[in-house]
Parts: C-alpha cells; structure tokens; sequence
C-alpha cells in the first residue's frame, strides 16, 4: 500500500498529501521509516495485533452532527479500541480517506488534526495510508499494535462460571446522545442533551482501563454493537450463559431526565445501545477498576434481572447491524 497515494487525478493532490502529513507526522521508537515512501517499516513489534475499522458518512455518521476534527479523533478511538480489548498497545496506523469534491482543503486540515489528536491519544503514530475522491465520505483506519503481555491475550474467549461481569463505561449515554442527533430537533432541554451528544461524539480511550484490567480479565471485548450484543459474543466463543443485574448498571438522573424529554426507553439504550467503545470483561477477581453488573452461569439460559426482580430472557440478537438497520 502506498503511503497516502491517489488512485484518482485530482487538483492539489499532493499538496493535500503534504498538509495530512504537515499535522499527522510523528517520531516513534516502533516506526523506522514512516510517510513518504512507498511502504511504512516498523519495528519492535513482538507480538503483532492488527484490526481495521471503517466510519462512512450517512451510516456511521453526518457531517452536520460534529466537526471535522472530532470525526478524525472518533475513527482513530473506534478503530484502537479493538486493540485495546485484546490487551494490546497501539503503535501505528494506516489512514484510507474517501473525500467528495466539497471537502476543501480547510475541512482536510481539521481533519487531519483531529486523526492526530487521535492518534496521540491512543498512543499509535500515523504511517501512511491512501487518499482517494469519490461520491462517499469514509475514513478506514487501520492499527497495528503489540500485546501488553506476551503470556496474555484478551478476547472473546475465557470466560468462565462465577466470574463476574464487568464494565469501564456507564451504558446508555453514547446511544442516547445518538438518538438527540437523529432526532434533528431542537431538544426541550439543551443542557440536558449536551453532555450526551458530546459523549458520542468524542468517545474516551480506554488504553489505560485496558492496562489495568488485563491480568484479571479471562475475557474482554470492546461495545460497540451494544452491551447485550457484544455481551453475546463472549458468552458464544466461551460457551456460558450469564445473569445481568440492571440495578447494578451505573446511571444518573440526568441520564433519565434526557431520555424523558426525548421519549426514549433508559433501558433499550443501555441494553441495546452502541458506539460506547468501553471494554467488558469478564473476572473471578476483584478489578482495580470496573463496575460488576452481573455473572457467568452455564447450564441455565441467559437472564436478565430488572430492579423488580422480575427475571426475563436475556436478548440473543440485539444491537447494531450494519445489514440490517441504518441510522
């Protein structure tokens, strides 16, 4: 893969190559040779973790709800948090942007500075990537990072009976903040809606939760799909059930008071709400960090327990789907 090559003729193509790379370039002791070349090197990888991420305007987002900047910082933060919930640091990123014609050079400039203030945040420098036009605005990140512990590998599997279930983020807020964005209306409490709309927006690193959490996690992932949804993946690569705790969700009142004065369900969201880029882990030990919202059981069907102690079915299929809705 070239670094940051254009497939498609384009007026100031590489004086747009040149102010991406004017905001991006950093030194890094796992980078021997960066941008400007055909290929990135690194080095002092031992122990190589990769994944890949895509945000696509009009699936993943729209313009009109953030700025520039907080779009190139939320794809880097999407796309590390993979790594994270596998127990690894960030080391280097690739960077593909799809640009429309109406993405100037002052837009490519917030940008990029927000796909930095990303990739400083996550730890990781930027190697190259490739820069394209075409109809659809996307930004696909690719990271490569290194296991925290050789001995120690996060993940889906691990899970075990009576450990408990545990979780880095409060539930809920990232979806709810979605749904004021959707809704396209001015909100009946513009304080209320704020914080919400700004948690989705900019998504917290979890590089450090992830550090501490990893020696006593037996299995972890990231929510993105939602806390049932992504909860579902461990329990099906572990092969266990569990019972989860709504009391023991952490919550606030304005959480609810926001969810009022849009007409949402506090529940569905925090069951069912993504793009919180939290980690939950599963633990037979006492984290440093973490809130216990429930526990690992096998032999008896998933349940979901609500503050009535009434028990009901936990959800199999809920959560996001590409392929099945759209925002």
């Amino acid at each position: 893969m070239s670094n940051f090559s254009h497939k498609t003729p384009q007026t100031g193509e590489f004086e747009r190559i040149s102010k991406i790379r004017e905001k991006t370039d950093r030194d890094s002791a796992f980078v021997r040779l960066g941008n400007g070349d055909d290929s990135a090197v690194l080095q002092q990888l031992s122990f190589p973790v990769v994944s890949v991420d895509t945000q696509v305007e009009e699936v993943h987002f729209r313009s009109r709800w953030l700025t520039d900047a907080m779009l190139g910082r939320r794809a880097v933060v999407a796309a590390a948090s993979d790594l994270f919930a596998m127990g690894a640091a960030p080391r280097a990123l690739l960077v593909s942007l799809i640009l429309p014609e109406q993405i100037d050079d002052d837009r490519l400039v917030q940008l990029a500075e927000g796909l930095a203030k990303g990739a400083d945040d996550v730890g990781a420098s930027i190697v190259g990537g490739n820069l394209s036009c075409g109809k659809q605005f996307s930004i696909t990140t690719t990271v490569m990072g290194d296991l925290l512990d050789p001995k120690k590998i996060g993940g889906r599997h691990g899970a075990a009976p009576n450990d408990g279930v545990y979780i880095t983020f409060v539930p809920g807020e990232a979806a709810l903040g979605l749904a004021f964005l959707l809704a396209e209306t001015e909100p009946t409490c513009v304080s209320l809606a704020q914080p919400f709309m700004d948690r989705w927006r900019t998504p917290p690193v979890q590089r450090e939760e992830s550090a501490a959490v990893l020696p006593f996690a037996g299995a972890m992932i990231d929510v993105s799909d939602g806390l049932v949804q992504d909860l579902n993946h461990i329990l099906k690569a572990s092969e266990v059930t569990a019972e989860l705790e709504v009391a023991k969700f952490p919550t606030s009142n304005d959480f609810k008071a926001a969810c009022a004065s849009l007409g949402s369900n506090p529940l569905e969201l925090m069951l069912h709400g993504g793009e919180t880029y939290g980690l939950l882990f599963t633990s037979t030990q006492s984290p440093p960090i973490g809130t216990r919202i429930g526990t690992i059981t096998q032999g008896v069907p998933s349940t979901l327990i609500l503050p009535s102690g009434h028990r009901h079915p936990l959800p199999t299929e809920a959560g996001h789907d590409h392929f099945k809705q759209r925002d």
